[in-house]
Order: C-alpha cells, then sequence, then structure tokens
C-alpha cells in the first residue's frame, strides 16, 4: 500500500499557470542572493563504465568517491568528477534487502539526471522563502564540514509527478582556490531521507499542483 502526502495531482493534463503565488497576491522576485549550480548527480548501471567515460574521454577528474554509502537495507557507490566548475556525481546503486533508490530510479525513469545541486549563500533563508511558497522538502537540513568549512544540503521532493528529478540546495564555506568537496556524513543522511520515503511508499512533490491550479483558475475567474 502506498502513502501518499497531500496530492500530486494531475499535473499534465492540463495547462502550467503562469503565476505559482496565491490568488490575489501580487508577485514578487523572490531570490536573494547569488544562486548557482554545485553539481548534477547522475544514476548509472555501471559506475566504473561512467567513470572511464568522464576521466578517460570527456577529460574530468576524480575530486572524491566513496562506497558502500547508505544503510542495512539498501547503498550506492559514487564518484565525483570535475573539469573546470563543472561537476558531475555519478551514482550505481546496490540492492540488499530493499531495491536501492538508484535503481529504482533507473527502472522508472531511466539512467540520467536525478538531481541538480544549487549552490546558495544562506541556505535557512532560501530554505524559509521556498516553504513560504509551498515547497516540500524531503528531510530537515543536514550539516557537515568539508576541507573549508561548515557545508549544509537539503533535498527537495521530486520537481514533478511519477518521481524523477528533484534539486539539492547546498551552502558551502569556500578556500581560496574555491574548490567544493563532499562529506560522507551528509551523503548518506540525504541517502537514507530519500530511502525513508521509498521504502514507505510516499509520494509527493516538490509543491501542490492541484491547489496552484485551482488557485490560478480562481484568480483568473475574478480577475
Amino acid at each position: 500500500m502506498r502513502r501518499r502526502l497531500g496530492r500530486a495531482g494531475e499535473y499534465g493534463k492540463g495547462r502550467v499557470p503562469a503565476r505559482l503565488g496565491r490568488a490575489g497576491e501580487k508577485e514578487e522576485t523572490a531570490m536573494k542572493g547569488s544562486m548557482g549550480i554545485d553539481h548534477i548527480t547522475l544514476c548509472v548501471k555501471n559506475l566504473a563504465a561512467a567513470e572511464h567515460l568522464f576521466t578517460k574521454i570527456l577529460g574530468f577528474d576524480v575530486i572524491w568517491s566513496a562506497r558502500d554509502v547508505g544503510s542495512e537495507l539498501s547503498s550506492m557507490d559514487t564518484v565525483v568528477v570535475q573539469r573546470g566548475n563543472a561537476k558531475i556525481a555519478l551514482m550505481q546503486g546496490n540492492d540488499k534487502a530493499v531495491r536501492s533508490q538508484i535503481n529504482d530510479f533507473i527502472v522508472k525513469i531511466g539512467q540520467g539526471v536525478q538531481h541538480v545541486a544549487i549552490e546558495v549563500d544562506d541556505i535557512d533563508a532560501v530554505c524559509r522563502e521556498w516553504e513560504a511558497h509551498g515547497v516540500k522538502f524531503s528531510g530537515p537540513l543536514k550539516e557537515g564540514r568539508d576541507g573549508f568549512g561548515p557545508l549544509k544540503q537539503r533535498f527537495t521532493f521530486p520537481l514533478f509527478p511519477g518521481g524523477g528529478v528533484f534539486l539539492e540546495l547546498t551552502q558551502r564555506q569556500h578556500g581560496r582556490e574555491q574548490s567544493k568537496t563532499f562529506v560522507l556524513e551528509t551523503v548518506e543522511k540525504l541517502y537514507k531521507d530519500i530511502e525513508r520515503d521509498q521504502v514507505q511508499g510516499v509520494e509527493q512533490t516538490i509543491i501542490d499542483y492541484d491547489k496552484i491550479l485551482s488557485e490560478d483558475l480562481r484568480f483568473r475567474r475574478t480577475s
């Protein structure tokens, strides 16, 4: 039996509204501070082959790797590669008591982008801002330390019904070389957030599309 948190709705059968605010409210530009892409994460079936592609053919270097990250239920192996400012995390699932979320993603969606990590200056402020607009996160903020200082990360639920790509917010403290590393502790905690929802059968999207569509319709009828 699958448990649902709110309603993912029938997004895709209707037109997406141009405005995402509540009816009657003035839209404002929400973003404050800088944002950029921290990394992109790919789910792959064969990590060795993917690593070979990026390092031997595409010219990337390995900057971080970890094996058996997860829990007693399932885990993943990961390699992070970088070339210039481009960072890509490669992940291969390890099935144990349950199918790994990586392999589950591949079965449902196929190999490819699982999430996009957005780097922000103030993750707490962005989380408050997004939550005020109805954004749902898959778990609480995760905190750790990389080679330069505090590291904060948080996952959203998938962007659209049916699962698939989601977002990560990341806040880092940089050294002079602006290097961006990964921390096993936070990676494992983030993995367990998704595993928990997978095992419990949670179906949730980043926002409530039904609510947005109905509010947009009411706004258009009264405007």
